[in-house]
């Protein structure tokens, strides 16, 4: 079989547009406007396999999903210290690896001061995860109310992992390079490689 060769970008684009889906159908939300630029990078390959109205439906459900917070005060609040949280999160591990560049640089810095900066971290961390644990309660309870948006998300993601099964041998990708994180794993043609532990809330899988 002659292979076809097309821009490993282009792969990681679907991938990610796979795993986005999937993630929606559970509350773990990505930014709307990366998907709408995923799906404009592969609209080439896919136009066949997902179409300007389904496309269109897409943005319309993910954005109803992202938005649902919004309609509980509760969630609302949630959702706000998790996205505060994450913005001080990156701060907080910025100053704290500057801490340690600047240790080994010029050998001195208050360790105290050190000490406080990895307690913050810690702090952040926890108030983070709690939030988004509150968040991903919120979303498994309204969630089971929006069985068709979860489903049409489903499917979309599930043509795609067709789409990829279908032509990557004509690619030339191999199966170990197409690996996804994926919270659903009753999708046809993939293989489960190690379900959730303790550290690691997703499947991975491999599409086959």
């Amino acid at each position: 079989m002659s292979k076809t060769r097309i821009d490993k970008n282009k792969i990681n684009n679907l991938l990610f547009l796979v795993e986005a889906f999937d993630g929606y159908t559970t509350g773990r939300n990505v930014d709307l406007k990366k998907v709408k630029i995923k799906l404009e990078e592969v609209k080439d390959i896919i136009k066949h396999g997902i179409d300007k109205n389904e496309q269109r439906k897409i943005f319309e459900t993910v954005d109803y999903i992202i938005n649902l917070p919004s309609k509980d005060s509760r969630a609302r609040f949630y959702a706000k210290i998790f996205l505060i949280t994450k913005f001080l999160l990156r701060i907080f591990i910025f100053i704290f690896m500057f801490s340690i560049i600047y240790i080994f640089s010029f050998g001195y810095l208050d360790f105290n001061l050190l000490i406080l900066l990895g307690w913050c971290v810690v702090a952040v961390i926890f108030f983070r995860w709690f939030a988004l644990t509150k968040v991903l309660e919120f979303y498994e309870k309204e969630l089971k109310f929006q069985e068709s948006k979860i489903k049409f998300l489903k499917e979309m993601a599930q043509r795609i992992i067709y789409f990829i099964s279908e032509n990557k041998e004509k690619w030339g990708i191999k199966t170990k390079d197409l690996r996804l994180h994926l919270y659903n794993y009753d999708y046809k043609k993939v293989k489960v490689i190690k379900k959730p532990g303790l550290l690691r809330e997703y499947y991975l899988v491999e599409v086959n």
